[in-house]
Formats: C-alpha cells, structure tokens, sequence
C-alpha cells in the first residue's frame, strides 16, 4: 500500500504539472506530440485526430513528459508532420518563457488552493496560548507560563498558532525572538538555539500549545485503558493530579513509569461527568509503557470562522511561506549535501503519504500540497534539463541572437546537447543522495 500512496502522489503531481505546460502550448499554437504519464515509450496511447496529439502511459511511473512539436532545430518528422500547431523553437521569447512557467506555477497555484480549501474546510485555527514551557528551555529561562498568550512575534501580529509558528520560520540559530504577550507591558525575548533535526521551531523554543486535556479518539483493545473503563470520548483531565496541559504531561508520566510502580491514576470528563480511572501502563514490543489509547489535544480556538475570501488569501500566503522556506531548505542542501536531511528520497516520500493518508483526508491533501510546493520549486531552479534551465537556455539563446550571435542549427544542437547533458548529470545525482539520504535515515549510518 506504501508504494501506491507514492505512486498515486506522483501520478497526480506530475499530470498537473504536465497539464500546465500543454493548455500554454495550446493557447500559443503550439503543437503538442504527447502527453505522457510515466517516463519511456508509451506502451498505451490514443491519437486526438484533431490536433495529432499522442495521450498515452509509459512504463515507469515516478514521472511524466509533454512532448512539444519542434523542441530542437531539426527538421520535422513525417510523424511530427501531422501534429496540428506551430514548432516550439519558432514560437516568440515570451511564449516560450510562458510555456515552461506554466508547468511549475501551475504545481504553486494547485497548492495554494488545497491550503485555501483546508483552512475553509478544517476546524477554526488554534488561539496562540502556552502550555507550561519546557524545563530549562528558552522559553522557560525566558519567563513564560501556562496561560500566556501569545499577540507578536518580533512585531508581527498573531491571531493563531499557526501564525506563531509561520513568523518563527524565518529565525535562524542565534537570532533573538520577542515575544507580546496579552495583558503585559513586557515583551519576553527568547534566543533561537541550534536547530536540532526534526524539530520545528517552537518545540526548539520550548514553546507548547495549551491544551484542555486530550480527548480519547480511539482505545487498543485488550489494552490498559480499556480495561479500567476508559471510553471514546472521554476527556483526560489530570495524571497523578497534574493538570494535562499538553499531550507531553502524559508521555512524560509514561517515560518514567516502572514495573513495580503503583498504576497511573487518570482523571477524566465523560459528558460532564468527572471519573477517575487507575491504568497500568505495559510495555509494548519497543519497551517503552503505553496505556493502549489516540488521543487529540483540546487548544482553545477563535470563535468566528474564515470566510471563503480570508481562506483564499491565506491558502496563498501558506504556498507563498512554504516555497520560500523550500528554497531556503534546498539552499542548506547545496551547501552541505551529505550532511543534509533536508532531502527526501522516494522511501521518505512513500512513507510519509501513506502516513497522511492514515491520518485522514485533511492530513493527505496537506502532504499532497506541500510536496506539489516541492515540484514546483524544483522544477524553477536554474538547472538544465528542469524547466527553470531551460528558461535560462531560451533567454540567453535569444539575447545572443538580439546582439547578432546567431548560432549556426549544428553549434546550437550542441550546446543544448552540452546543457541538458550537464543537467541530466545534476538530477542524477540527486537522486543518489536521496537514496544515501533515505537509507541514512533507515539505517542510521
């Protein structure tokens, strides 16, 4: 199932990508040879009579090609003859440029959308309280409590914890953090310490949402908590008589737990009802104590819904964030590739689609945008071979000829050939450190 949730996620990306390319090429009089999904010779394939246009599967799907009438400065084919529409290398500079944008813009706008359709769709966002902050974290030594709200960060206005956590993106190691904090004249300033890998920025900080205990979504059967009478729905209040203001006061409790330790006493709302249930946590095949329950937290949220216009307008910037912060991951990659783990290979990619799909609809349209960010970002880079290359090849091609360089039909084959050459080399290896990546983090090397 792993490697259908990649293959679905790729499929999908990579026919919306495509689709980009070939409506452009369409409203320039373009012709289109193929349209293809998946990469080799299309073993199936329908000919549009009308536009001579090939539609077609090929054998390996992890990607996809629009074949454009007249790519290179050859003489067209008795088969490319019959394709309806104008050779791509006779089109206008501005044409040309539109046709190779439209791809990855079309991957930005997808994503864009989706983030607008999930925050229109979703629960309203989360209001920016704190939870106790972590011990000796930076936002404990700063002086933050249970119950502070959040107003600014580094004189930005925030009205929900995702804006907290967007405006804590663009700090990097060593820089200060200032926090507004509701009903204080006081601003509290944080020092951003080293990132540490697979942690976001707040829970470097030691920031924590506030949580009005955790509401059970579902029990293990046979587990602890369903045998001392715990139920679906109920709310987990106190542990050992600490208030649970974040799912960590019960990992916490759970990760000191010992064999002979007397059973964990959980407080519970059950319908408005209070009830205390006594669990003994058991270890699971990882030797670590578990109770046998999902559980979701309970932060308060804003009252008044986002309308379609708001949902539109923050879906965009939501794209507009995550491809800046794509470009700046990629940037960390360059500059030290083997020690990156910003890359994610096709084993990442497909573990973390079918974990999103496991967690609902919402979850797997979230992955799905944000890698279609990916897609298109990567596909802008200045790279031969990727679109973004091939933008700078027509543009330099062009200014050459504006100045009266005007190549020779043989030099410019071989340049092109040099170019894609160079770019084929760089998407190979990526792909290799992918790979290296992926196994790295599956083997811990």
């Amino acid at each position: 199932m792993t490697v259908l949730y990649f293959l679905a996620t790729i499929v999908l990306l990579v026919v919306i990508h495509e689709w980009g390319h070939f409506v452009l090429a369409r409203f320039f009089g373009v012709g289109v040879r193929s349209f293809t999904v998946g990469f080799g010779k299309q073993f199936i394939s329908w000919v549009d009579p009308k536009t001579g246009t090939s539609w077609g599967l090929a054998p390996y799907p992890i990607g996809g090609y629009v074949g454009l009438l007249g790519e290179k400065e050859v003489a067209l084919s008795e088969l490319e003859a019959k394709v309806i529409g104008n050779p791509f290398m006779t089109a206008p500079l501005h044409a040309k440029l539109l046709i190779l944008l439209a791809g990855p813009m079309v991957n930005l706008v997808f994503a864009a959308l989706v983030y607008s359709f999930l925050t229109f769709n979703g629960p309203n966002s989360a209001v920016p309280l704190l939870a106790a902050p972590v011990a000796t974290s930076a936002a404990a030594l700063a002086g933050l409590q249970s119950g502070d709200l959040i107003t600014q960060v580094n004189g930005a206005s925030v009205a929900s914890w995702r804006e907290v956590q967007t405006e804590l993106l663009h700090i990097d190691s060593g820089q200060i953090v200032v926090l507004g904090i509701a009903g204080s004249t006081e601003f509290k300033s944080l020092t951003m310490p080293s990132p540490i890998t697979q942690k976001s920025a707040d829970e470097i900080l030691g920031l924590r949402l506030f949580s009005k205990g955790l509401v059970i979504q579902l029990l293990l059967p046979e587990g602890p908590a369903i045998q001392a009478g715990m139920k679906v729905g109920d709310v987990m209040l106190q542990i050992n008589g600490k208030v649970i203001d974040h799912p960590d006061v019960l990992i916490n409790v759970l990760r000191v737990f010992k064999q002979d330790s007397l059973p964990i006493e959980i407080e519970v709302d059950r319908s408005g009802q209070k009830a205390v249930a006594y669990v003994t946590p058991l270890r699971d095949a990882n030797q670590v104590y578990r109770i046998g329950v999902q559980f979701a937290g309970l932060p308060d949220l804003n009252e008044e819904s986002m309308s379609a216009f708001d949902a539109l307008k923050d879906g965009f910037k939501t794209a507009y964030e995550a491809s800046l912060l794509t470009i700046k991951a990629f940037g960390s990659f360059l500059l030290k590739p083997f020690n990156s783990d910003q890359l994610a290979g096709p084993i990442t990619i497909a573990k973390t689609a079918k974990a999103s799909a496991d967690k609902g609809w919402m979850a797997a349209l979230a992955f799905v945008a944000g890698l279609s960010i990916s897609v298109g970002v990567l596909n802008l880079l200045p790279v031969p071979v990727l679109d973004g290359g091939q933008i700078v090849y027509h543009t330099v091609k062009s200014l050459a000829e504006a100045v009266g360089l005007k190549f020779k039909i043989s030099l410019s084959e071989r340049l092109n050939h040099w170019w894609i050459s160079l770019g084929v080399s760089f998407v190979i290896m990526l792909t290799v450190l992918a790979f290296f990546t992926d196994f790295k983090r599956l083997f811990s090397l």
